[in-house]
């Protein structure tokens, strides 16, 4: 493990990645709850946040902003858990970046619809956010492969975090008969979300191996 932040706070940091997978899927399901006229299928998660919607709220802060401050805690620890060497720094920094975008689309929602089209300055920040929240979803774990590829206790997971993005952006960019456009989106961010998990949990195993050889030293 690189030096920096204890065992104990890198620990700590993991299970914080954990619950972002739950955090945000939570946010969508109990928001949508709240509008009857709100459909998974053929609205986007954005929308659940948009202004002026009841319990927008609830999605920008309890969802989206959440959500941003446990990613932005998971790559501080796995830059700490992760064995690293020159150049490694990119794919974590990514990830960084995904969870920034995460936290400043709840400052900035879109505009009833979520079109794109009014010149409104928070949606075209919305917007602009949403892209690069897309982009560093697919590149992060594509850039971050090598360096997993070269630490033992993660070696094992790289394969992992080579298929899930590869097969959201195929989805994401190919039309798939029978699955509308919010359902397309869904399985993009859940396929995000299932390599995120992978690695909040290997991070909570290695951290606790690292803390229990520091415990167990004389």
């Amino acid at each position: 493990m690189g030096r920096g932040a204890g065992p104990g706070l890198t620990r700590l940091l993991a299970f914080g990645g954990v619950l972002a997978p739950l955090v945000f899927p939570g946010a969508v399901i109990v928001t949508a709850a709240g509008r009857p006229e709100y459909h998974h299928a053929t609205q986007a998660i954005s929308e659940l946040g948009e202004v002026g919607a009841r319990n927008a709220a609830l999605m920008n802060y309890g969802g989206f902003l959440l959500y941003g401050l446990l990613i932005v805690g998971l790559a501080i620890g796995l830059h700490q858990g992760v064995r690293r060497g020159s150049g490694d720094w990119l794919g974590l920094l990514l990830f960084l970046i995904y969870g920034v975008a995460y936290m400043g689309v709840a400052f900035a929602p879109c505009d009833p619809g979520c079109t794109g089209t009014t010149q409104a300055t928070s949606e075209q920040v919305h917007f602009l956010l949403s892209r690069i929240i897309i982009l560093t979803a697919v590149a992060t774990p594509l850039v971050l492969f090598p360096r997993l590829a070269k630490d033992p206790a993660w070696a094992s997971l790289s394969p992992l975090v080579v298929v899930l993005p590869t097969i959201a952006y195929l989805l994401f960019l190919l039309p798939v008969p029978g699955l509308t456009s919010g359902w397309q989106q869904r399985v993009f961010v859940g396929c995000t979300l299932g390599w995120i998990l992978a690695l909040a949990i290997r991070l909570v195993r290695v951290t606790g191996k690292e803390r229990s050889g520091s415990l167990a030293a004389p």
